[in-house]
């Protein structure tokens, strides 16, 4: 049995050639179709990781008010009360509940407005790629703050530098700057919560 199988195949060698060459094409486009739809499957899970929150409680009229509020320059008004964090943290079906404190204080000399965003440790466990890429990863003080990328390179500052905010009236030191992360937080300034 098996020498007929191969003495027809040596027969017709351009045939069986082509043939296996079909297979061969076939199988490694269906390898490369797999290996596409796993590598997708894993940036896409990365990438929703690395949103970090998947509900958030604001305050009434938000983001519409707040957004004309920064456009005229008045103060965000922060009408969340905080008997809202104990509540959600009660709740079996939240994994963690982190409370932030968004500002965007205008900077008339140089024409733009800087957010910053108060943050107490358990915003660690939304943001798992905060990674420092020079000084600390947390803050050492209440006067002390971290920086996004690109807001450090926009402030031209790095770890050990001190600024004057004329906000609070207090000279801060740069603790550290993040990695980037591509998401929002390379814009932004992060200061301990108590403080902001």
């Amino acid at each position: 049995m098996w020498w007929f199988a191969l003495r027809n195949l040596r027969r017709r060698p351009l045939r069986n050639g082509l043939t296996f060459a079909g297979l061969a094409v076939a199988v490694a486009v269906l390898a490369c179709l797999v290996s596409f739809g796993q590598g997708y499957q894993r940036a896409l899970g990365t990438e929703l990781d690395r949103m970090g929150m998947q509900m958030m409680l604001v305050p009434l009229g938000c983001p519409y008010d707040a957004a004309a509020r920064v456009l005229k320059g008045r103060p965000l008004e922060n009408s969340l009360p905080e008997s809202a964090l104990d509540e959600v943290r009660r709740d079996p079906a939240v994994a963690v509940a982190a409370p932030l404190l968004v500002a965007a204080l205008t900077s008339p000399g140089k024409g733009r407005a800087d957010m910053w965003v108060g943050l107490d440790e358990s915003a660690l466990a939304l943001k798992p790629w905060w990674s420092a890429s020079s000084g600390e990863k947390w803050f050492q003080d209440p006067d002390s703050v971290i920086l996004g990328c690109d807001a450090a390179e926009t402030e031209m500052r790095t770890p050990g530098d001190l600024f004057f905010s004329p906000e609070t009236g207090r000279k801060l030191r740069v603790t550290g700057v993040l990695e980037r992360s591509a998401t929002s937080d390379d814009s932004l300034c992060f200061g301990p919560l108590g403080a902001a």
